[in-house]
């Protein structure tokens, strides 16, 4: 008696395989666009709550007139720092004092949060 795999099982095997890969790789690349976006989205909310504190605290946003995380951070100082994920950017933009927009991105997602009008 022979041990082993028929030619016939192999290839049913080979073709469950394929076809559970044509169903899962969109399936998984679909989830890792999204969940990048989320990201992005939640990271500019984030920034945008710490503009909206600390213009609520000191009461003036006009220091904060567009540029980048750096710049806002030396402005906010100890307490309303503000970080983002290691290959993320953000472009805060602050138009007369009445709506604040931030951008978060890297080379491949982008995310945005704004308030005002």
């Amino acid at each position: 008696m022979k041990k082993g795999f028929t030619l016939v099982e192999i290839l049913i095997v080979a073709v469950i395989i394929a076809v559970l890969s044509v169903v899962a790789i969109p399936a998984y690349n679909s989830y890792i666009i999204r969940t990048s976006d989320q990201l992005c989205e939640y990271t500019a909310s984030t920034v945008l709550s710490c503009i909206i504190s600390f213009a609520q605290v000191k009461g003036d946003i006009d220091p904060l007139a567009g540029g980048d995380l750096d710049a806002l951070n030396a402005i906010l100082g100890p307490g309303y720092e503000v970080s983002i994920p290691k290959g993320y950017e953000a472009l805060i933009t602050i138009t007369n004092k009445e709506t604040i927009e931030v951008y978060v991105f890297n080379t491949m997602y982008m995310g945005s949060a704004t308030i005002g009008t």
